[in-house]
C-alpha cells in the first residue's frame, strides 16, 4: 500500500481529528531548488538527466489508490508514539516500554489511518511580483479558502505563508498536485 506521510505541526490537529481530506504535493523536484544538491549530482554534465529532474513529475496516486496516512514515517521508528499536542516522539518511560493509560491516552501511533483517494487535480501558486498578495490558479477566494482548509490550515494565508517558506513561491508561480481522500 501506498503512503502518505506528513510532518508538519501546522497540520497535525487536523490529521488527528481527521478533518483533514486533502494534502499538496509538488509537482516539481524540490531538490532542484537547493544548489548544493543539484550542483553536487554526479550525472550534472547530462543534459538529458538535467532536463528529467527539472521537469514536471507525474501524479503520485490516482481516483481509487488505496493509501496509509502516516506521521513522521521515515524518522521514527516501527513502534514509535507521538505526544498529540506537539506531534514530537515520546521515548519508553520505563525499561519495560510500557506506557500508562494517561500516556496512552495524549499519545497516537505512527499510523493515522488509511483512506481511499477521491480526486487528483494541479493547482498553480506563487506571489505577484510586489509580494502583497498571494496568487492560485483558481482565482476564487471562497475556493482557495476551502483548499487550504481541507489540507488542515486555519487560513489561506496561514497556508500560503507556510508554502512560501517551504518552496520560495515567486511570480513565476509553481505547480502542485492536490490529491483529495476520503477516510475508511
Amino acid at each position: 500500500m501506498k503512503v502518505l506521510n506528513f510532518s508538519a505541526i501546522e497540520i497535525l490537529p487536523a490529521l488527528l481529528d481527521k478533518t483533514k481530506k486533502q494534502t499538496i504535493r509538488p509537482a516539481f523536484c524540490k531538490d532542484c531548488m537547493n544548489p548544493e544538491y543539484f550542483n553536487n549530482l554526479k550525472l550534472k554534465s547530462d543534459k538529458r538527466y538535467q532536463e528529467l529532474i527539472r521537469s514536471e513529475h507525474k501524479a503520485r496516486f490516482k481516483v481509487g489508490d488505496k493509501v496509509q496516512i502516516m506521521w513522521k514515517q521515515r524518522t521514527s521508528p516501527k513502534d514509535a508514539r507521538f505526544w498529540g499536542d506537539t506531534g514530537e516522539i515520546l521515548f519508553p518511560l520505563s525499561k519495560t516500554g510500557k506506557y500508562t493509560l494517561d500516556i496512552l491516552n495524549a499519545t497516537f501511533g505512527k499510523i493515522l489511518g488509511q483512506a481511499k483517494i477521491t480526486e487528483v487535480f494541479q493547482i498553480e501558486m506563487g506571489k505577484e511580483t510586489d509580494d502583497s498578495r498571494w496568487l492560485m490558479q483558481i482565482g476564487n477566494k471562497e475556493a482557495e479558502e476551502v483548499i487550504a482548509r481541507k489540507d488542515g490550515f486555519k487560513s489561506y494565508d496561514f497556508m500560503f505563508d507556510w508554502f512560501d517558506k517551504k518552496y520560495k513561491l515567486d511570480d513565476k508561480g509553481k505547480k502542485f498536485w492536490v490529491y483529495r481522500w476520503k477516510w475508511i
